[in-house]
């Protein structure tokens, strides 16, 4: 078995996993081992196998070269940024789906989100769609408007809201229950009319159409 596309899982792992699935697969009466044969080699079963065990694989593509071989074409996750729950991070990508562990910074090459809220198993797997979504969009029409995200945060007691801190020294705090544009709308013409030396603490976007700072 030969592997293509491999970057952050080593061969190693994989190849655990894989034989793993070989071994199970024994045909006592004539003593063959189903998986081992390649006319019999359940691609589907171990390409379901791989994406359970690693979270960090997004795409699995199996061939047979017969007789003797077998190829597998891996496509692995980009990361977009860094979740992270208290001290714990991990990756997360354009999907929101999460895996390895990450170190905590802030940085200009991956986005990093700190999440205060009580952390369960289940959100420790996926990201909310609809907040990922909203998240995205925030920090793409920020980046137009020469705001530089540096981190964003969804505090403790949260209710449909998030922080973006930006390298000009203060944050924004936007939600979740209304339009993005529309608000980046309403922040955008308040800057505008704002003097070059105009240095708030935070900027409050979450009541539609108005902008309270302070």
């Amino acid at each position: 078995i030969s592997f293509n596309g491999l970057k952050s899982v080593t061969q190693d792992k994989i190849s655990l996993v894989t034989n793993s699935d070989i071994r199970k697969n024994i045909l006592p009466i004539l003593n063959i081992q189903l998986y081992k044969n390649t006319l019999f080699f359940n691609s589907k079963a171990v390409e379901t196998t791989i994406l359970n065990q690693f979270p960090v694989v997004k795409n699995v593509k199996i061939f047979k070269d017969f007789p003797h071989s077998i190829v597998m074409d891996i496509t692995e996750r980009t990361a977009l940024g860094t979740w992270c729950f208290n001290a714990s991070c991990q990756y997360f990508d354009e999907e929101g789906i999460l895996w390895g562990e990450a170190l905590k910074s802030s940085g200009v090459l991956l986005l990093v989100v700190d999440d205060l809220r009580p952390v369960s198993k289940e959100n420790q797997k996926r990201i909310e769609s609809n907040l990922l979504e909203k998240i995205k969009e925030t920090v793409k029409s920020l980046n137009n408007l020469d705001l530089k995200t540096s981190k964003l945060e969804i505090t403790q007691d949260s209710i449909n809201d998030f922080r973006v801190y930006v390298a000009q020294n203060y944050y924004l705090i936007f939600s979740t229950e209304f339009d993005i544009k529309t608000q980046i709308k309403v922040l955008k013409i308040f800057i505008s009319n704002q003097h070059k030396d105009f240095n708030p603490e935070y900027i409050d976007l979450r009541c539609e159409g108005r902008v309270y700072y302070k």
